[in-house]
C-alpha cells in the first residue's frame, strides 16, 4: 500500500530549464544573446582585443555580394515610442569605411532600418541610429544588423554594447504576485474528502482498456484509496483485484478533480510523495473545455475541447526520474501535446519531507516552482 499525502486541480497517483531572456541592451554577456545568421554570415562570441575579460559579438561577412546578415529575435521588444535611439559600439581590423545598416523587424508598423557610415580600425567606436528620423515609431521584436551590405570583400568586425536607452529586467522575475486567498482545502475535516471542493473522477477515460499513458490502475471513490485524517489528504495506491465498467486491474488508486476552475493566479501544493517502482504521483491543471471522459467539468457541460487545444500544465510528477527528482511541463498544440517545455530538478527526501510545489500564471507568464528553486518559465 502506497501513501500520497496532499494538503492542498487535479491530484492522482499513477502506476505505470530556466529559459533565458533575449533583451536590451546586448552586451554578449547572457548565453542567450547570439546572433541567428543568413547567407554566408557567421556569428561568434569572443574576448575584446582591447579587454580580454570583456565578451563581445564577432560579425563575419562573406565574399559575396548577396545579402547576408544577423538577427535575434527578443523576449522584450525595443520601444521606439519611449526612446528612439539605438547605440553600439563597433571595431574594424582594416583602415576601410563600413556600412552598418540597423532594421527593426516583427513590429506594428512595417520593417524599418537606418544605415550609417564608419571607419574605425582597430578601436572601438560609438554608432548612433536615430529612428526619430525617419519618422518611426511602435515597438519591435526583432534587431537585424546589415554590414557591408551588397559588397563582396569578407571581413570580420567586432560590435558591442547595443543599447535603445531601456534598463534590463530580471527575466526570471515573477511578473504578478498574486497574494488573496480565493480557494483552499486545509483538509482538517476527517473522513471522507469535501464533495463540494472534490470529484472522485473514475470512469476511464479509454473505453475498454482503461487509463492513458499505459496505467495500471482503477482509480474509485473508495475511503480506501482517498480519505482525511489527521489534517492531511491520503491518497492510496492498493495492489488488489479490482473489476469496474467490465475491465479487471490489479491496482486501484484516486483521482481527484477540483471543482474550482480559474485563469491566471497562484496554485500552492504542500506534499509528501510515495516511494516504490511503478509509482507516479501528479499534480497538475486541464482547462476546464477538456472532454475527458467522466472528467468534472465535462460533465458540467462545458467538455468542448480535445488534448492537448485544452492545455495542461504539469505542476508536479515524480516517477519519470530517479527517486526525489521532480519534474515540470507544459503541453501545448504547438508540440503535438509533446513534452517539450519541460524542466526538473532532485530535492530532499520527497518521502518524509513536504515540499510546497507551486504554479504562478500570469498573462504574461507560466512559472512553475517548488521551495527548493524556480524550474521553469514560459513566457
Amino acid at each position: 500500500m502506497t501513501n500520497y499525502y496532499l494538503t492542498s486541480i487535479i491530484l492522482s497517483l499513477f502506476f505505470s530549464t530556466t529559459l533565458a531572456a533575449q533583451q536590451m541592451p546586448i552586451d554578449f554577456s547572457e548565453s542567450a544573446e547570439n546572433f541567428s545568421v543568413w547567407g554566408l554570415s557567421t556569428f561568434a562570441k569572443r574576448p575584446s582585443p582591447t579587454d580580454s575579460s570583456n565578451i563581445v559579438g564577432e560579425f563575419f561577412h562573406g565574399a559575396s555580394a548577396a545579402e547576408q546578415g544577423y538577427f535575434i529575435d527578443l523576449t522584450r521588444p525595443i520601444d521606439l515610442n519611449s526612446q528612439s535611439t539605438i547605440t553600439l559600439l563597433f571595431y574594424a581590423f582594416d583602415p576601410n569605411t563600413h556600412t552598418v545598416t540597423l532594421k527593426l523587424e516583427r513590429g506594428d508598423n512595417g520593417n524599418i532600418q537606418i544605415t550609417n557610415s564608419i571607419s574605425s580600425q582597430t578601436t572601438w567606436s560609438t554608432m548612433s541610429f536615430d529612428f526619430s528620423t525617419i519618422g518611426a515609431s511602435g515597438n519591435y521584436n526583432r534587431l537585424t544588423i546589415l554590414i557591408d551590405n551588397g559588397n563582396a570583400t569578407p571581413g570580420t568586425f567586432l560590435i558591442d554594447s547595443i543599447d535603445d536607452g531601456s534598463t534590463p529586467t530580471n527575466p526570471n522575475a515573477i511578473d504578478v504576485v498574486y497574494s488573496d486567498l480565493v480557494w483552499s482545502d486545509e483538509f482538517d475535516v476527517d473522513g471522507a474528502v469535501n464533495p463540494t471542493q472534490w470529484h472522485h473522477q473514475t470512469q476511464v477515460i479509454i473505453p475498454g482498456q482503461g487509463w492513458a499513458n499505459g496505467e495500471l490502475q482503477h482509480y474509485t471513490n473508495r475511503l480506501v484509496n482517498s480519505f482525511v485524517e489527521n489534517g492531511n489528504l491520503h491518497i492510496v495506491a492498493k495492489r488488489e483485484t479490482h473489476v469496474d465498467q467490465g475491465l479487471t486491474k490489479e491496482f486501484t488508486s484516486a483521482r481527484l478533480n477540483s471543482k474550482f476552475a480559474f485563469t491566471y493566479g497562484r496554485v500552492d501544493v504542500k506534499a509528501k510523495l510515495p516511494l516504490g517502482n511503478g509509482t507516479w504521483p501528479a499534480i497538475w491543471t486541464l482547462g476546464k473545455n477538456i472532454n475527458e471522459r467522466g472528467a468534472y467539468w465535462q460533465t458540467q457541460g462545458f467538455g468542448t475541447t480535445s488534448w492537448p487545444a485544452c492545455g495542461e500544465i504539469d505542476i508536479m510528477e515524480h516517477g519519470l526520474h530517479a527517486p526525489n527528482h521532480t519534474s515540470s511541463a507544459i503541453h501545448t498544440t504547438s508540440s503535438s501535446g509533446s513534452t517539450v517545455n519541460s524542466a526538473s530538478q532532485e530535492i530532499s527526501d520527497v518521502v518524509n519531507n513536504y515540499h510546497v510545489y507551486s504554479l504562478n500564471w500570469s498573462p504574461n507568464q507560466r512559472w512553475l516552482k517548488n521551495d527548493i528553486a524556480k524550474l521553469l518559465n514560459l513566457s
